[in-house]
């Protein structure tokens, strides 16, 4: 039984029904709803990180190109095919070239690009990391390979444990409350996996909820720029585009988080503010005026050794025998996450894997399919960029962050 029916559920799941194991996904939403959804689809090679370990750039470039090729099989094109990255300060874009170098990471210099203010001094380069827009993918995998899988829509609220293993886990269906049983249960359900943990167990281990946001900017004729800026002046800031019929977006955020997965409106006023001042560093498009902006929660479920460093992918058992709580850190890493959670279960499977069945017979009678959501940003009420100048440069109050306030 999977909680979580995003990137690394479905990979997860697709995974152990070819090993001939009745698999049931369970989510309250519906597919792609939460982390997966808040993601802005860029396949990360290691370029934004400044000395990437030998090791995550491995793994990036393996789940890069696992994705790859599932879009690909999929029919499905990258919205941008490169990317660029980009240094105010000369000795850090050395300093990361010869890291990408030794790392074997494939960049070279650029002199300009489209939407980009270059400034004395900055230094930039091109890379060939693809963004993509994963809502056609989840359409592809709900049709095709989550044919055999049992989806049940209903928020999962508690695992009941004795001993050293989870019997069941408790979900509020739109009917009624049940307690659905397994052999094993795989919790992917990002921020909800502590929350579940902690119904069995005090121990927290390596869980970690943070919180992150998302800036939206919106106008006509932004122009296709995937940017990435990978030094602590900038906060770590990157952004993708999207591009509509109506109107084209840009999609903003940087490794500034807040502990917890909630939030308050302060919280995200100084984050706005501060991500203003850096974006107007490297565009223009912040003075259009008729542009609009909108921003929306990025809530993040983690598992992490250092909590000062984004780890690989990983798994944590609790100390539960029929129990993995999977964490990809990001989504570049699902396809690597869900092999090893394939390589996890069947150690622990000593039943015959050609037998399919599932532990609990009335789940059968649970089965109701889940919708695709649509990425997140698609949902963000959208206002005039004159509110978010007015946010960027007035002291805070009661008035500048009203918005943010019905917003969050």
């Amino acid at each position: 039984m999977i909680i979580g029916a995003g990137a690394s559920g479905i990979l997860t799941a697709r995974n152990l029904t070819k090993m001939g194991l009745a698999v049931t996904l369970v989510d309250r939403n519906a597919i792609g709803y939460a982390q997966s959804n808040h993601s802005h689809g860029y396949m990360h090679r290691g370029h934004i990180y400044q000395k990437p370990a030998q090791g995550l750039v491995d793994a990036l470039n393996s789940g890069a190109d696992r994705w790859k090729e599932e879009f690909s099989t999929a029919g499905i094109e990258p919205l941008n095919r490169n990317a660029v990255v980009a240094f105010e300060n000369s000795y850090n874009a050395e300093v990361a070239s010869r890291a990408w170098q030794r790392a074997g990471l494939v960049s070279h210099r650029l002199t300009e690009a489209a939407g980009l203010r270059t400034q004395p001094g900055m230094t930039c380069f091109e890379t060939f990391e693809e963004t993509y827009d994963f809502t056609p993918w989840f359409h592809y995998a709900n049709s095709s390979f989550l044919a055999d899988t049992l989806t049940i829509s209903g928020a999962a609220y508690e695992l009941k444990r004795t001993g050293s293993k989870v019997d069941g886990i408790f979900v509020r269906t739109p009917s009624r409350n049940l307690l659905l049983t397994a052999r094993f249960y795989i919790l992917a359900a990002g921020t909800g996996n502590l929350g579940l943990v902690q119904t069995a167990t005090n121990f927290r281990g390596r869980a970690l909820n943070r919180m992150s946001f998302m800036l939206v900017l919106s106008g006509r004729d932004l122009p296709k720029l995937s940017l990435v800026s990978p030094e602590n002046a900038t906060n770590g800031l990157f952004m993708v585009s999207r591009h509509e019929p109506a109107a084209d977006y840009w999609l903003v955020s940087n490794f500034v988080s807040f502990s917890g997965s909630e939030c308050n409106e302060n919280a995200a006023a100084m984050w706005a503010r501060s991500i203003y001042r850096t974006l107007s560093r490297f565009t223009t498009v912040l003075e259009l005026e008729s542009g609009n902006w909108g921003i929306y929660r990025a809530p993040k479920g983690e598992l992490r050794t250092n909590r000062n460093r984004l780890d690989k992918h990983s798994l944590q058992s609790y100390g539960l025998e029929n129990l993995i709580v999977a964490a990809p850190t990001k989504l570049t890493l699902c396809p690597l996450l869900a092999d090893e959670v394939a390589k996890e279960i069947r150690s622990m499977n000593s039943i015959n894997s050609s037998v399919r069945r599932y532990a609990d017979n009335h789940l059968e009678e649970l089965r109701s399919p889940l919708p695709v959501a649509h990425e997140r940003w698609k949902r963000t009420n959208m206002h005039p960029l004159s509110s978010l100048r007015e946010l960027s440069h007035r002291p805070l109050s009661r008035e500048t962050t009203g918005l943010l306030t019905r917003e969050l």
